[in-house]
């Protein structure tokens, strides 16, 4: 039996956490169809192939193992999920091309691979990626990612020939990540028509992993430096909840000057990727987003307030450890440097 893979690459920020989760959920409706999912993310090494700097011929054997320890007679399609795979972020998938030939020769049992890839404009990818560093914990600038040798690697016609160069052009599919288009059908359903698998066609597909909009940014950015993980994940978990933005919502992280240099750095290329892989879409080019208004007085007011209720909420709900006597003022000067700290990040008086 020809034995066939489908591999979502990403890119990061492109809703592969909600595909993960969808497709983790379904897995006995797959199986009804022949279709079976790894979670490379139970692949040790994983990461590992996200961070390459060179190939390494050890975790491709290693991965080829994990993989082929999957396989069954009686499944004949196969689905990896994972962002991993499209490279380091950090480097803007500056060694996209390491990672392609590590992919490949882990899937030397199959008979047919296929790469399926999720790209919007880079002036938002930029501003997304840099968020998802500050949901970690990073103290990271966005200043980082604006180098113009680093930005040369997310001309995404350049990615997708990384990949074309390995897999073959006939074997490469790429989507964009655009309101226009993922407004008449969910990425999980163009997965379902790209790798034929009918449950994936018509299945509904929950948002996951919300960013942060401007205001939780410049409040993360602030905090991390004095955080440690645990501490930083509370932080999160409140952003997301209450001060996330829409998916398809602008970022709005970079100066007008910055935005303009990045559309006019990466204009000539998305010419290119509309025309020569996009050209079965109803656009010519990245719909521009609209932004959410975060920039009043008032918003930022409402910000700061919602934070401090939050974090005081989570020290009402704290039990002081037993080698500590209690403190009842502790929770109103907590509250009194929270209120006056955030008010200096957000910039209000």
């Amino acid at each position: 039996m020809k034995k066939e893979i489908f591999i979502h690459i990403g890119t990061h920020k492109t809703g592969t956490t909600s595909i993960q989760r969808t497709l983790s959920k379904n897995l006995n409706l797959l199986r009804k169809e022949s279709v079976k999912y790894i979670d490379l993310y139970n692949f040790e090494e994983a990461q590992k192939i996200m961070m390459l700097e060179h190939h390494d011929k050890s975790i491709a054997e290693n991965l080829k193992s994990f993989i082929d320890s999957r396989i069954e007679d009686d499944i004949n399609k196969y689905i990896i999920c994972c962002e991993y795979l499209s490279g380091n972020p950090k480097s803007l998938y500056s060694n996209v091309s390491q990672v392609a030939h590590v992919l490949y020769e882990g899937l030397s049992s199959f008979d047919v691979k296929k790469i399926f890839a999720v790209l919007r404009h880079q002036e938002q990818f930029v501003q997304s990626i840099y968020t998802q560093y500050l949901h970690q914990g990073e103290d990271i600038d966005i200043q980082s990612f604006l180098d113009k040798d680093q930005l040369s690697h997310i001309k995404w016609c350049n990615f997708l020939e990384a990949y074309e160069s390995v897999f073959g052009s006939e074997n490469i599919r790429p989507i964009p990540y655009d309101t226009k288009i993922l407004g008449q059908s969910n990425l999980i359903n163009y997965f379902g028509n790209f790798s034929d698998i009918e449950v994936l066609k018509h299945l509904k597909l929950e948002t996951h992993n919300q960013g942060y909009n401007k205001n939780a940014a410049e409040i993360a950015k602030a905090c991390n430096p004095y955080l440690n993980n645990a501490e930083s994940k509370v932080l999160r978990t409140l952003m997301q909840k209450h001060l996330s933005r829409s998916v398809f919502s602008k970022y709005e992280l970079l100066s007008k000057e910055e935005e303009t240099f990045l559309k006019g750095y990466f204009k000539a290329d998305n010419e290119k990727l509309f025309k020569s892989y996009f050209h079965d879409f109803d656009i010519d080019n990245f719909t521009e987003l609209k932004a959410q208004d975060f920039s009043s007085r008032e918003s930022k007011d409402k910000s700061y307030v919602e934070v401090i209720v939050l974090l005081t909420k989570e020290l009402s709900n704290m039990k002081p450890a037993k080698e500590e006597p209690k403190h009842p003022k502790l929770s109103y000067r907590l509250k009194s440097k929270v209120n006056k700290w955030i008010k200096t990040v957000l910039g209000s008086s």
